[in-house]
């Protein structure tokens, strides 16, 4: 059973009250998605973007994120042929930055999926990781979602000028109006969803969606709630400590109740690992690393060898 301890966090104790919980956010009925999410592998982490880590890491704050981006942008873009021949538009900034995003590069972009399987795998991939380095320091991950619909009415109710069209999809996607939001009108707050023209592998595999502040002088935190919305109502954020732990892996290399290990099998029974969202044979490989069901079956074979 969950417990909820304020208007916008819930504590999940087992996988059943998670299956129930994504029912609730995604209902089987509903063609359009309401919610986007995005996994954490730690409960210390926030909602911040890789450029915005990269600033504080570096300034201690984000007074010149805004000129890093630009000097960061024009590199990729200069060098980017010695890698790849499908270059996009110079004007195509939001292609740019997913490029970018995709291979590693600090930008703005702030990866979601409309998935929240999807989202759960990554967490636990990560704080099962984590946890087998750092131990007791590391007691859980979680599940962030935010509600796209409230978000897009919120873009279009501010931005009419820039977004006249029905869809608000359709408008933040286009070139003119992506570069006025981030690069022209940016020092209104606030965050847009959106997603490139073109799709790369990996992001249509995994469902992928970015959410983007406006303002990158300040906080994405500082962004996401500057709409004015319901907080309850426009973020959510599901946690998964190991203390409130309720469920059992029939089958971990610990051979007990391990929330990470339960979670990677059950994810895997339903067709989400390594290998579906990173197509190829790397993602393949690398999946042997994550989780593979003879983990615990030998587990159990030499555990049963020594009862004999």
């Amino acid at each position: 059973m969950d417990v909820t301890t304020n208007s916008n966090q819930t504590f999940i104790c087992s996988f059943n009250d998670f299956i129930e919980k994504a029912e609730e956010l995604c209902p089987r009925k509903e063609k359009w998605i309401e919610w986007v999410f995005r996994g954490h592998g730690s409960l210390d982490w926030e909602l911040e973007t890789s450029i915005e880590r990269l600033c504080n890491r570096i300034h201690g704050n984000l007074t010149y994120t805004k000129e890093l981006e630009i000097e960061l942008l024009r590199e990729f873009q200069r060098r980017y042929h010695f890698y790849s021949t499908n270059i996009p538009r110079e004007s195509d900034l939001l292609q740019w930055l997913s490029i970018m995003r995709h291979n590693g590069a600090p930008t703005r972009l702030l990866d979601f999926t409309y998935s929240i399987y999807i989202a759960a795998y990554f967490a636990v991939e990560e704080y099962v990781a984590m946890k087998s380095s750092k131990g007791s320091d590391i007691y859980g991950f979680d599940i962030w979602a935010i509600n796209s619909t409230v978000l897009g009415e919120t873009v279009r109710l501010n931005s009419k000028r820039l977004a006249p069209k029905k869809s608000i999809e359709d408008n933040v996607n286009s070139d003119n109006v992506v570069n006025k939001f981030l690069f022209e009108h940016n020092r209104r707050r606030g965050v847009i969803q959106v997603t490139p023209f073109r799709f790369n592998e990996k992001q249509s595999f995994q469902k992928g969606i970015f959410i983007c502040p406006i303002d990158i002088t300040t906080s994405f935190k500082d962004n996401l709630f500057a709409n004015g919305s319901n907080e309850k109502d426009y973020v959510k954020r599901l946690t998964f400590d190991e203390k409130k732990w309720e469920g059992s892996c029939r089958g971990s290399p610990k051979n007990g109740r391990d929330m990470g290990w339960e979670f990677l099998e059950r994810l895997d029974d339903m067709n989400i690992s390594r290998k579906s969202l990173f197509p190829g044979l790397q993602g393949f490989a690398e999946s042997l690393s994550k989780y593979h069901h003879s983990y615990w079956k030998i587990t159990t074979k030499n555990l049963n060898k020594s009862r004999r």
